[in-house]
């Protein structure tokens, strides 16, 4: 790593043909502090590591990175609107401009252990290497240029960026070349990971989230639907079966699966049957309504008109979890119901709809068969129900 140091403080000379001197006594001393100060380097690289930085949340990290920077010397370190961080050297001429950077966030979710262990002389731990040496690098860097008193020719803008990991999709140097520094950035050096290899192009992807959704999912009164998981299987089984070329070289990867859970999965049938929320409608505590934006049902934890919808007003609504087949009224007790028998000709529903159906109720229909697709109606009358969803 020391000569992949050495390699990064070089680079701005190199730019242009501006490199200076070989015997540059600014030079030596850098590289002097560089090589000798790797047990700081190391010290600051576990103490950043063990800073939470989960995706979109490298907040944390970000103000520990500024105050290093602010401590060797950079007043003007501070932290632009989408989190970056960053501090600028000014060149002694109008050469061209630098940018040396290495990434806030890790790959790691939130709540996950960083803490650093050492054995011998090998450090472990959520994204030591990725990228808390690359922003140990970049520290040590910033701090041997102004150790030595090093100047370039050119301006070196020194950053610490978010969103370079996964989902963030390179939101941070999106910004920085787009806005802040649109334009004016000649030379762009990212510091990623580990070892001593240097890569001199980009690599592009493209990143997809798919969504699997179909009527089925219950393992008895759905079975023999379609079932959005096993087709995600097949989905995913099929694409591991793709060829790509070994020139340029291509690879892909499916990364993260969810869902499957059935509070997710059937999410209307918990409401059925629930009396739908009415805004102004003045309700005492425990009264139960069902979310039509959500389709789950909430009790009332406080006495008063509502004028927002349950799933918006965490303070004057809880969420319950009432199970399928099951209708909530009054205090919540439990009362059982019946289920809308349904058959179809010709493709059309046959339906026979309660004598008295609760103004606003939502009724479940389902087939005879149990094998088609289900759906759900909001009625105000017996002869006055409009289907919502199928």
């Amino acid at each position: 790593m020391r000569r992949y140091i050495a390699v990064l403080l070089a680079v701005p000379f190199a730019l242009a043909a501006q490199q200076p001197a070989a015997d540059s006594p600014a030079l030596a001393r850098a590289l002097a502090l560089l090589k000798a100060d790797n047990a700081w380097t190391l010290q600051k690289q576990t103490a950043l590591c063990e800073i939470p930085a989960p995706p979109f949340k490298e907040q944390l990290r970000g103000v520990a990175f500024r105050k290093e920077l602010i401590a060797l010397g950079y007043a003007d370190a501070h932290i632009d609107d989408v989190g970056n961080v960053i501090a600028e050297v000014q060149g002694a001429s109008k050469g061209p401009t630098v940018l040396i950077a290495g990434h806030l966030d890790t790959v790691f979710p939130e709540g996950t252990d960083v803490t650093v262990k050492r054995d011998g002389a090998r450090l472990t731990g959520p994204g030591i290497g990725d990228d808390c040496r690359g922003l140990a690098v970049v520290l040590a860097t910033a701090r041997a240029v102004k150790q030595s008193g090093l100047k370039f020719a050119g301006r070196v803008i020194i950053v610490a960026n978010v969103g370079e990991e996964g989902a963030g999709n390179l939101r941070g140097t999106k910004h920085l070349l787009g806005t802040s520094y649109k334009g004016q950035v000649d030379y762009f050096i990212s510091v990623d990971g580990t070892g001593n290899d240097i890569v001199s192009r980009a690599v592009g992807s493209n990143r997809y989230n798919v969504h699997f959704k179909s009527p089925g999912g219950h393992s008895y009164g759905a079975f023999g639907m379609p079932n959005p998981i096993h087709a995600m299987g097949r989905a995913i089984a099929s694409i591991s079966d793709i060829q790509v070329p070994r020139s340029p070289r291509t690879t892909f990867n499916v990364g993260i699966v969810s869902g499957g859970a059935q509070g997710e999965l059937y999410a209307a049938i918990a409401a059925v049957n629930a009396t739908v929320w009415v805004s102004g409608t003045t309700y005492a505590v425990g009264d139960g309504r069902f979310s039509p934006i959500n389709f789950q049902t909430y009790r009332r934890k406080t006495a008063g008109a509502g004028t927002t919808d349950p799933s918006l007003d965490p303070t004057n609504w809880a969420l319950i979890g009432s199970l399928p087949w099951s209708r909530k009224t009054g205090a919540y007790t439990a009362v059982s119901f019946d289920r809308i028998k349904a058959s179809t000709t010709g493709g059309a529903w046959s339906l026979t709809f309660p004598a008295s159906p609760v103004d606003g109720d939502v009724i479940e229909i389902q087939p005879d068969d149990w094998r088609s697709a289900r759906a759900w109606a909001t009625c105000r009358s017996a002869s006055a129900c409009t289907m919502i969803s199928a």
